[in-house]
């Protein structure tokens, strides 16, 4: 399967934007998740990779 330049550019673009949607949608889990059941390794760890996933590094 061949795709163009011009496509997976597109593709990239439009993988970026869900990726800092997600993102976001699981920064807001994380917190509703420690505001009922108190920090935990597993919500603050989750806390933790929605925010990386909205960095510019991420």
């Amino acid at each position: 399967m061949e795709v163009s330049v011009k496509n997976a550019q597109r593709l990239a673009a439009g993988t970026k934007i869900v990726g800092r949607v997600l993102g976001g949608v699981g920064i807001g889990l994380a917190t509703v998740d420690i505001s009922q059941n108190e920090v935990t390794t597993s919500n603050s760890l989750d806390l933790v990779m929605s925010v990386l996933a909205v960095s510019p590094t991420g």
